[in-house]
């Protein structure tokens, strides 16, 4: 997430072309959480983990990621909240494709390594409806937003607000994921991406 008061999306003469591209590069390397949960499907189909602990590896993955990429990238795993930074007027609008398509090209790469090194696990990270739990398509899709609104909701207020204290952010997010894929992941999977 973004560090308050940074200039280094408003004004790109303040960064050079190097470090331009490996910003650009950051949000599809960020991007590689369905290999996590690939290798969680895998351990939850071999007994090795529980549902509990696939939601604490979220959480802790996008804690030590936010942590590690928040200062280089702003730490967009997820497109909405690029989208979302974008809609506030904190991120320009011609950096919004590039880092997309980087999210899109880094969760690709990291389904199709998660496919090669396991196989046809679980549900591979989808977001897949659980019919024998009553949730179909419809009311996966009200669920993916809910989940989605409630982290959009915790990064937007840690991120965006001046008396949320400085390193706090990543804690907040990873917590708000780990929730999320706690409560929703039976149901959805618990992408947060409706």
């Amino acid at each position: 997430v973004m560090r308050r008061g940074t200039k280094c999306f408003e004004d790109p003469s303040l960064i050079d072309a190097r470090k331009q591209g490996a910003y650009q590069a950051i949000p599809g390397v960020a991007s590689a959480e369905p290999l996590v949960i690939g290798f969680s499907d895998w351990h939850m189909a071999n007994g090795a983990i529980t549902h509990v602990g696939v939601a604490l590896a979220f959480g802790a993955v996008v804690t030590a990621m936010v942590f590690a990429l928040g200062h280089l990238s702003g730490a967009h795993i997820n497109p909405a909240v690029t989208i979302a930074f974008w809609s506030v007027r904190r991120f320009p609008a011609r950096a919004v494709v590039p880092y997309i398509a980087a999210q899109c090209a880094g969760a690709l790469a990291a389904s199709a390594l998660s496919r090669v090194l396991l196989g046809n696990v679980g549900r591979m990270g989808a977001t897949v409806p659980a019919p024998a739990l009553g949730i179909h398509e419809g009311g996966a899709f009200v669920i993916e937003g809910l989940l989605s609104f409630v982290l959009m909701f915790v990064i937007m207020a840690v991120a965006t607000d001046e008396r949320i204290a400085e390193g706090f952010a990543a804690i907040a997010i990873g917590l708000t994921v780990g929730f999320c894929a706690l409560v929703g992941g039976p149901f959805t999977g618990a992408s947060m991406h409706p």
